[in-house]
């Protein structure tokens, strides 16, 4: 109750290379952190989706703490001893909403990402979507895959 869906765009985690073009979370001050309902990936060049991707699931691995331990250990430095996003580690960031632009802190953890959860299988991720409005064919895909894709 009094919760509200918000979009953040450019979402990066101290740490950790990258970012997530857009996260969609259900925010409510009955919860201690924002749980993310949609992932979003933005390419203007369609050839970039494969390696958008790819980037993306290594990212997402991370967050929902999916990953194999020598991935884990790839991923150590200063804020992730262990390479996982795991236990009290947090991070923040702050979205204007509304007509007049209050500002909300919003808080993930490793729980915020738990209906990202479970994707053993690498060529399918739950909640995530990589969006292009480049009007062309992607090159290297034959038409029936692209067909696939298309309809999807």
């Amino acid at each position: 109750p009094g919760g509200s869906v918000v979009f953040l765009p450019n979402v990066m985690v101290r740490g950790f290379t990258g970012e997530i073009d857009c996260l969609a979370c259900y925010v409510s001050p009955s919860l201690s952190h924002a749980v993310v309902l949609h992932v979003y990936e933005f390419k203007r060049n369609a050839n970039d989706i494969s390696h958008g991707f790819v980037t993306k699931v290594q990212f997402l691995r991370f967050l929902t703490d999916t990953m194999t331990e020598d991935e884990a250990v790839e991923r150590r430095n200063r804020f992730f001893p262990e390479g996982r996003f795991r236990g009290d580690v947090k991070f923040a960031t702050t979205v204007k909403q509304g007509v007049q632009g209050e500002e909300m802190n919003v808080v993930f953890t490793p729980e915020s990402f738990a209906l990202l959860r479970p994707f053993s299988n690498v060529h399918f991720v739950p909640r995530f979507t990589i969006v292009t409005t480049a009007p062309r064919t992607l090159l290297g895909v034959p038409s029936g895959v692209l067909a696939g894709i298309l309809d999807r």
